[in-house]
């Protein structure tokens, strides 16, 4: 059976992935909020730690951000990787324009299987 997102097929194949991707993030505005779990996590496991920006929350397939968005927000340091180019620059113009861009320690495009050995 294949698998189809935005009438475009579903493949293993890393060119195929990063044009469905960058199809899906360049044609709709994604992502402003993060996963009510993600919060829960931020809040259950650091809400005493001191220094946040000593902890680096890696995303594999960040979209446009707003897990490390959120992460950032509460001080920590951030990394990621993503298929999709238009989703990493609107991740970074959203830190730009909230004075957060600080906290990014790397973000990669690309297939995290081989990216992910670099981090």
């Amino acid at each position: 059976m294949k698998k189809y997102i935005s009438n475009i097929e579903i493949s293993t194949n890393q060119g195929t992935n990063a044009q469905i991707w960058e199809n899906i993030f360049s044609q709709k505005e994604w992502g402003k909020y993060p996963s009510e779990n993600l919060i829960r996590f931020i809040a259950k496991n650091f809400y005493n730690v001191k220094d946040r920006s000593k902890i680096n929350i890696l995303e594999l397939g960040l979209g446009t951000g707003a897990n490390l968005w959120f992460c950032a927000k509460e001080g920590f340091s951030v990394s990621g990787i993503e298929w999709s180019k238009t989703g990493v620059e609107r991740f970074k113009q959203r830190l730009e324009n909230e004075n957060l861009s600080h906290h990014i320690q790397e973000i990669k495009i690309g297939d995290y299987e081989q990216k992910l050995d670099e981090f």
